[in-house]
């Protein structure tokens, strides 16, 4: 009898241990990052200088977070707030770069911080 509790003590003590040793799925979901999609153009299509470039994010919690830059240089963007509590980013391309790939560039905060964004080739 007491060697029956003392093996069920050390199963219980063994499965509570691994429990605890991955966290909880609590803590898991506290960190949503925003999800970009939708990207105008398609990526690696090719662009003329100064084309219009949009994208859709979600999971953001202040739609003034929401950055994007081209080749380390910060484009301003028009961000607007659709019906699903997504948001609708627009912007246009520099002028200045023509003949070469450049990669959109997005950040943005949630709770936690996200980032993504996709290679265009702009032509001549």
């Amino acid at each position: 009898m007491k060697l029956a509790s003392v093996l069920s003590c050390l199963i219980l003590m063994a499965a509570s241990g691994q429990t605890w040793a991955y966290g909880s799925s609590s803590s898991q979901k506290a960190c949503q990052k925003p999800e970009f999609s939708d990207f105008t153009p398609a990526d690696k299509a090719q662009v003329a200088p100064g084309s219009l470039f949009s994208f859709r994010v979600s999971g953001v919690s202040d739609p003034s977070s929401i950055k994007v830059t081209i080749k380390e240089e910060s484009i301003p963007v028009k961000v607007k707030e659709l019906p699903s509590k997504r948001y609708e980013v627009t912007g246009n391309l520099p002028q200045a770069l023509k003949g070469n790939f450049a990669r959109i560039n997005l950040s943005a905060e949630g709770k936690c911080k996200g980032s993504g964004g996709w290679l265009v080739k702009i032509t001549e």
